[in-house]
């Protein structure tokens, strides 16, 4: 009987840590975020050449980070990491578009306005 407390007492505590070790990896990702939300933008763009894809992909790099936020041990390389996520989506959004320009169809970026969504249905007729 003792030992079944001492044993609940032992897992709560690692819970504990566990929660504490989250809750500080979140903190750290929301930091990193907000300092430094334009500089992997402007790659991905750079990148990609659109601005609506660019946003895309890093919103879904540091998602996945935040997922995988107590896989990452050190919590001070989360920007080299977030910085290669960014930019091995990247390359995973320019391999999906090389069939398609291989077969001599180019990427349209997105039409963000009802102006030009009507002026490029006029020159498509």
């Amino acid at each position: 009987m003792e030992t079944d407390i001492v044993a609940n007492r032992r897992r709560a505590a690692g819970a504990l840590s566990e929660a504490d070790d989250r809750a500080a990896g979140t903190a750290a990702l929301v930091a990193l975020f907000r300092a430094h939300q334009l500089a992997p933008a402007r790659t991905a763009l750079m990148i990609i050449g659109d601005r609506a894809t660019a946003e895309d992909v890093v919103q879904d790099a540091f998602i996945d980070l935040y997922r995988r936020i107590d896989r990452l041990a050190d919590h001070e390389r989360m920007l080299p990491y977030a910085r290669a996520a960014v930019v091995n989506k990247c390359r995973t959004v320019l391999r999906r578009r090389k069939p398609a320009f291989r077969a001599g169809r180019t990427h349209e970026p997105p039409v963000w306005s009802a102006e030009a969504a009507a002026v490029l249905g006029e020159e498509r007729r």
